[in-house]
């Protein structure tokens, strides 16, 4: 058993303006869906939270938060290995609210509204205010998956249409890289457009964290590394070789983590109406949830090579 490591950390842009609310829970681990009665629609061979919130007690606080930035300082956040939570300016938020955009509850209705030359309007001012604090420079250094509701309700939300069932925590791959590459991958930002509060699960480590703890040779060494060091020595450590990569299947990384230290916490963070999460999804272990919920969760979703302002 192992307890909560530095790794991922959060940086919490509205800390200021929200701070009277709770904003991050930890549970006991992951269970595997197969063990579940019923499976609620899951792949067997997924894993998924257990139900055992609680609200992070200070020392994991600081174990989570990145407290050393410096805002309009110009210095560089490692976004491969950092969670930004950021609250979005009202007039690019009350442009969706004004066409309805927090009430779809279906695919439909969110195709409806894409179409609307108002909402297309609503998404480039977005993806404008996005491009001032990234590397945004043409359409094709970003994808824009446009509007997206989910049910109320979900322990997790993901849903894989083609074979009817929610796949649980998992990892993005769009980008395809290789392990050692993850860090260049793109990353996302995903604007809660809802109601309500809605809730980013992960795993605050990287990839290269898990493998590492899948083949730990001792506590004492790379673990006690800064996150961004220890992320270039695990690289040095693992691909030194190049042929080292075509042998390890990164999509079982996960799962393999999962079965091997099944009481590692994952957090929960909340993204309130008109707030975004910008997130690594394709070098960590993650999904949303809607547990809670009584009304649709609504997000829209950019992805690219997001900084962080």
């Amino acid at each position: 058993m192992i307890g909560l490591i530095e790794g991922i950390k959060v940086i919490d842009y509205g800390s200021n303006t929200s701070s009277f609310k709770p904003r991050l829970w930890l549970n006991s681990g992951t269970e595997f869906a197969k063990d579940l009665v019923p499976t609620d629609n899951y792949d067997r061979d997924a894993f998924i939270p257990s139900e055992s919130w609680r609200e992070a007690n200070i020392i994991e606080q600081k174990i989570i938060y990145n407290t050393n930035y410096k805002v309009n300082t110009g210095s560089c956040i490692d976004k491969s290995n950092h969670i930004g939570i950021l609250p979005l300016p009202d007039l690019l938020t009350e442009a969706f609210e004004e066409l309805g955009v927090p009430f779809a509850s279906t695919m439909s209705d969110c195709s409806f509204l894409w179409q609307q030359p108002a909402c297309q309007e609503a998404v480039k001012n977005m993806i404008d205010y996005v491009k001032t604090f990234s590397e945004l420079n043409d359409h094709k250094s970003s994808a824009i998956y446009g509007i997206s509701s989910n049910p109320p309700g979900l322990r997790t939300v993901t849903y894989d249409q083609e074979n009817k069932y929610y796949i649980g925590l998992h990892l993005d791959s769009w980008d395809n890289l290789p392990l050692e590459n993850r860090y260049l991958s793109t990353n996302r930002i995903c604007v809660n457009l809802g109601l309500e509060d809605r809730y980013f699960l992960f795993v605050n480590l990287t990839l290269m964290d898990m493998l590492y703890l899948l083949d730990m040779e001792s506590w004492n060494h790379v673990l006690s590394f800064e996150p961004e060091e220890r992320q270039k020595a695990l690289r040095e450590k693992f691909f030194r070789d190049s042929s080292t990569s075509a042998s390890i299947v990164i999509n079982t990384i996960g799962k393999r983590f999962f079965q091997q230290y099944p009481e590692y916490p994952v957090i929960k963070v909340r993204i309130s109406p008109g707030e975004a999460y910008i997130a690594p999804t394709e070098n960590m272990i993650h999904d949303g949830c809607t547990f809670r919920n009584r009304f649709p969760d609504v997000t829209l979703t950019i992805r690219g090579h997001i900084g962080f302002p």
